[in-house]
């Protein structure tokens, strides 16, 4: 229907700025080199709080977005809330085996 479509398609924009913002921007880099090492991030002078606001900021925006996208489908959107709250950071598909 359209609004799968539409909803894929918002989807698909959201991916493809969250690769960008990460990817390619110094906040990006910031997120990435906390996430590999805290400590050496704040020595090369990474606000650590500060990129600790925006990544839980961002994550947040993005599972609201997620979750206003599937309030129309809730036999869609409780397996994948349950991979969300079940799930741990670097596991692209939330669960692990």
């Amino acid at each position: 229907t359209v609004s799968q479509v539409l909803v894929l398609g918002v989807a698909l924009l959201l991916l493809v700025g969250l690769r960008q913002v990460v990817g390619h921007t110094r906040t990006g880099l910031a997120m990435r080199a906390l996430s590999l090492n805290p400590t050496a991030a704040q020595l090369m002078g990474v606000n650590v709080q500060r990129m600790r606001v925006i990544t839980f900021g961002l994550g947040s925006s993005l599972v609201g977005a997620a979750v206003a996208a599937l309030s129309h489908w809730p036999s869609l959107a409780r397996p994948i809330v349950s991979r969300v709250a079940l799930g741990r950071a670097g596991a692209p598909l939330g669960i692990t085996r």
